[in-house]
């Protein structure tokens, strides 16, 4: 998005959040400083863009761990989204993590519905689903770099 949109969007009451500086494949395994330096540039860019404080981001992925919560802490966001499909809302250290479902490309109508309808089954299902491919990305890293 252009300045101009993402300040419109800003000015007609939206919330702008952060999705990190250059979105990492998996910023968990960055070190302590980029992982740093994601979230503040990305911060002040959008700062200085609407005008506004940025409390809220969405972790690249859904990677995150105990370090990058405390940078994220620091940093003053209140509000963190990741990648796991769930519809439960937790409260960590006075900052709110909440997951998303992702809206897909070959999403069926059905299975789209039963996002909507709080399908706890299907919630499984997908949460399985994003765990295991977190775990694989993070696996094949680990082997390649060892």
């Amino acid at each position: 998005m252009m300045a101009s949109q993402i300040k419109e969007f800003s000015d007609l009451g939206h919330i702008i959040g952060s999705h990190s500086h250059s979105h990492p494949k998996n910023i968990s395994l960055l070190p302590k400083a980029e992982i740093k330096k994601e979230w503040e540039e990305s911060k002040k860019i959008l700062e200085e863009i609407t005008g506004k404080e940025v409390t809220h981001c969405s972790i690249p992925g859904g990677f995150y761990s105990i370090e990058q919560w405390q940078i994220l802490k620091d940093l003053g966001y209140q509000r963190v989204f990741n990648s796991a499909p769930t519809y439960k809302k937790y409260n960590v250290d006075g900052m709110e993590l909440l997951g998303r479902f992702s809206i897909e490309q070959n999403i069926t109508v059905r299975q789209f519905n039963q996002i909507l309808s709080y399908d706890i089954l299907n919630q499984k299902r997908l949460y399985f689903r994003q765990k295991t491919s977190q775990f694989l990305h993070t696996l094949k890293h680990r082997i390649k770099n060892s």
